[in-house]
């Protein structure tokens, strides 16, 4: 796989997710990052602060959020999402049976 048309798709733009796409970008591994979200919003913005900071970084990378569809000629989909941790809770174990099912949704909506 070359980098240079390469396509990576992030599900997950929380905190995770974020810093996952940021350093992809920083280190001009794709040609196209798409990340998707259950909060479309957050996804969006998040991409949107990415896009403006690769003038910076002198990376022609093209950067938005997207949908499940958008798995379909990825090269690589990172996983990232997860069930928040309960706030009365310092055992991340407590967050494993909510994230199964998450990843579970995941998964197929990859898949399809």
């Amino acid at each position: 796989m070359s980098f240079k048309d390469s396509k990576v798709v992030i599900i997950g733009a929380g905190n995770v997710g974020s810093t996952t796409a940021y350093s992809i970008i920083n280190q001009g591994l794709c040609e196209e990052l798409v990340l998707i979200d259950v909060n479309r919003d957050k996804a969006y913005a998040e991409a949107l602060d990415m896009r403006h900071s690769v003038y910076f970084m002198n990376r022609n990378i093209s950067i938005h959020a997207g949908d499940y569809s958008d798995c379909a000629d990825a090269d690589v989909a990172i996983i990232t999402a997860s069930a928040p941790m309960p706030k009365d809770s310092s055992n991340r174990l407590d967050m494993l049976a909510p994230s199964m099912n998450i990843m579970k949704s995941i998964v197929e909506g990859v898949m399809a």
